[in-house]
């Protein structure tokens, strides 16, 4: 799947979405505050859920109502992720 588009609420623009290369993405629970880490989940067919109603449960076994975040995942940011879903991603993904 290529990048998508969507159209950003405040302006009215038309912005790219990331293409997804690894099929994962980060997510957050509608419950998340400021300092809770960002899960990870394997994205469906789907794809992203950028405006909420994930599909798909966490790798840590969360199922919960959110949305994904519109970035890749990248090392730096596993750091601050659940620990359970970074030892599950790297299992499955090294």
């Amino acid at each position: 799947m290529g990048a998508e588009e969507f159209m950003t609420r405040s302006k009215g623009k038309t912005a790219e979405v990331p293409a997804d290369n690894t099929g994962y993405s980060f997510c957050e629970s509608i419950h998340a505050g400021a300092y809770t880490p960002w899960h990870i989940r394997k994205l469906s067919e789907a794809g992203r859920k950028l405006g909420g109603g994930v599909d798909t449960t966490t790798l840590c076994g969360i199922t919960m109502q959110g949305w994904d975040r519109k970035v890749e995942i990248s090392n730096r940011l596993l750091k601050t992720a659940c620990v359970k879903c970074v030892g599950e991603y790297e299992r499955l993904n090294h």
